[in-house]
């Protein structure tokens, strides 16, 4: 057999099944050959070779041999077609499930990047009331010691005053004075 009968299918060339009888083989040859003889298409150059091609087909369908060896090779090849087909399917479900765990590996590695940027933000937003708290407490002392220096300056100008004026204060004294009652049964009534 030439590399052209094994690449073509003669059943196929001839249009007809592989349970065709002899007198369905010659019906579809002489059909087709009317369609491709180089006589009825002189400007086609390839009719010759579809005619010799149709020729040898016809020749071995109809030794009954060469079917025999033609159709247990078409079986092998169909099985072997299955078999790959089967391949195919076993590898396109391997590759579907690479894809599902790549797909969750993704998933997973995104959860994770966003919740380290949530953890970086609330870390910032800390941060942030952190020092805003820390300025709002030293403009407080600030504003103490400027309140604490200004009594002072008040107290010094009037000198009359500086035994009933209550001591200065500073920034970590804090003076409490207390007054006695001169009777005693003020503490008995309550």
């Amino acid at each position: 057999m030439s590399t052209t009968e094994e690449e073509t299918n003669p059943y196929e060339l001839l249009s007809v099944k592989v349970e065709s009888t002899e007198q369905e083989i010659r019906t579809a040859y002489r059909q087709r050959s009317l369609k491709v003889h180089p006589d009825r298409n002189p400007n086609n150059p390839d009719a010759a070779r579809k005619f010799h091609e149709l020729n040898q087909a016809y020749e071995l369908l109809l030794d009954p041999l060469r079917r025999l060896a033609l159709d247990a090779k078409l079986r092998v090849k169909q099985a072997r077609a299955e078999r790959f087909k089967s391949y195919d399917n076993k590898r396109k479900n391997l590759v579907e499930e690479l894809e599902e765990r790549e797909r969750a590996f993704k998933k997973a590695r995104m959860d994770k990047q966003k919740e380290e940027v949530e953890t970086w933000r609330e870390t910032e937003k800390i941060k942030e009331e952190g020092k805003r708290l820390r300025e709002q407490k030293e403009q407080a002392m600030k504003k103490r010691m400027n309140t604490n220096e200004s009594v002072e300056e008040i107290t010094k100008e009037t000198p009359g005053e500086e035994e009933e004026a209550p001591p200065a204060m500073g920034m970590f004294f804090v003076s409490v004075s207390t007054r006695l009652l001169s009777d005693p049964r003020c503490f008995l009534d309550s």
